[in-house]
């Protein structure tokens, strides 16, 4: 007996569903991206990147850029000794976002990434530089664009 366990998805959807979530990654590792830009020297690349408007192989520039800071960092690592920040137990602490239901979303679209905020804040998207929308836009952007 065959059983579907879920509706097929045409191809096309796929990709965008993909391209968002590679928009999602990228917005949550952009500050770490340019600080490690900047850590290594690659700061002209990073604001390069930054001043480009989304086009469908720039998340492919993205992923290099971050490879190059990979590289270095790598490479920092073996000939320095760097230390880690220390993580306290209570970063993540449940009882701070008690009673916040506020989600926020990409204030373009172009991911599917959602975020809580501390009451009263609104967290700011480094990746188009304007604050967190409040609701959900209908779809991401068709293709990161």
């Amino acid at each position: 007996m065959d059983r579907e366990f879920g509706a097929k998805m045409s191809p096309e959807r796929m990709i965008d569903k993909l391209t968002s979530a590679r928009w999602r990654s990228l917005c949550e590792r952009f500050a770490a991206i340019r600080l490690g830009a900047y850590r290594n020297d690659l700061e002209a690349d990073w604001q390069a990147l930054a001043a480009k408007p989304p086009t469908p192989g720039l998340l492919d520039e993205w992923d290099l850029l971050e490879d190059q800071i990979a590289e270095r960092d790598d490479f920092a690592d073996k000939v320095l000794i760097r230390g880690v920040p220390a993580r306290h137990d209570d970063d993540d602490d449940e009882e701070y976002w008690a009673g916040e239901d506020t989600e926020f979303f990409c204030p373009g679209g172009r991911c599917d990434r959602r975020v809580s905020a501390a009451p009263g804040t609104v967290p700011h998207c480094d990746l188009l530089d304007r604050a967190m929308a409040r609701e959900a836009p209908d779809s991401p952007v068709s293709g990161g664009l």
